[in-house]
């Protein structure tokens, strides 16, 4: 198994960071290996959607646990592989918030496991300091 958590504080109230969350077109806009997203349906639990990653993979999604505001995860399945993806933001009552990426990806193969962690987590840190500045301009 791969873990992986990352957070940044910005002052942003939370409600501008979820404008980003749940509008999925605007992924691309803060997440540099992303080229596009669609979602089936509405930003609810249970949702379907895809991502085409810039170097030309799909990767299927099942949004699961959405909490307006708050939080939801991500969740994709590739064979043995599950990758689960969660963005949380946590208010600090000063219109300011903290946002944390927390990816957990299991399967079978260790070695392929860590790989895929590290290939997936590495611009992870720029991605949620660009989603702050964008939100901040909400």
């Amino acid at each position: 198994m791969y873990n992986y958590e990352n957070s940044v504080t910005g002052n942003v109230k939370p409600e501008q960071v979820w404008k980003l969350y749940c509008d999925v077109s605007c992924w691309k806009r803060w997440d540099i290996e992303v080229e596009s997203v669609s979602l089936e349906g509405d930003f609810i639990t249970g949702s379907n959607g895809m991502i085409k990653m810039k170097n030309g993979h799909f990767l299927p999604f099942k949004l699961d646990e959405v909490e307006v505001d708050k939080s939801f995860t991500t969740v994709s399945t590739l064979g043995s592989v599950v990758i689960s993806f969660k963005h949380t933001i946590k208010s600090n009552n000063n219109d300011s918030c903290t946002i944390t990426h927390t990816i957990k990806i299991d399967g079978e193969d260790e070695k392929q496991i860590e790989a895929m962690g590290l290939g997936i987590t590495e611009n992870i840190p720029e991605g949620m300091t660009q989603l702050l500045f964008l939100s901040a301009k909400i």
